[in-house]
Order: structure tokens, then sequence, then C-alpha cells
């Protein structure tokens, strides 16, 4: 008769857990090699890596209100007949 606590099979484990070894055989670590690089930051005044310290844009006025200016005078020739 089986112990009823104890369940039907032994536990089996699911995986073999290795265990890596960093170290050379002086005992110092072993480092991997680089797994990416960095460029330098591009020196000019266009493109999308270029600090906003090393560019001046210049200032270009906008009229926002352009649209409501256009549809007025649309308006405004519509209702004299032009």
């Amino acid at each position: 008769m089986k112990d009823p606590v104890k369940g039907a099979f032994d536990h089996m484990s699911d995986y073999v857990e290795i265990k890596k070894d960093f170290r050379d055989d002086d005992g110092h670590v072993k480092i991997a090699p680089k797994n990416y690089y960095t460029n330098p930051n591009r020196v000019g005044t266009n493109g999308k890596q270029i600090w906003p310290t090393q560019r001046f844009l210049e200032f270009m006025a906008d009229d926002y209100d352009n649209a409501k200016k256009i549809r007025a005078e649309e308006l405004r020739c519509h209702t004299s007949k032009c």
C-alpha cells in the first residue's frame, strides 16, 4: 500500500542546470566581445543626429489664420457677385 502523503511517482527534474564558468585558468574573469557599437555624434547642420546646440535654425513666420482669410475672401467675392 502506498503512503497517502506521497505521490505515485518520484519527482524527476525537468532540465539539467549547466553552471557556466566565466573565469580562465588563472582565475581572471573572461571578457566577452562587444555586442553593439556606437558612432560619434555627426558634425554638420542637417540630419537627425545633430545636437540642437550645433545648429541654429532661423525663425520662419507662419500665418496660421491663412485658411480663414482665404475663406473670408471667397465669401466676400461670392456675396458681391464678382
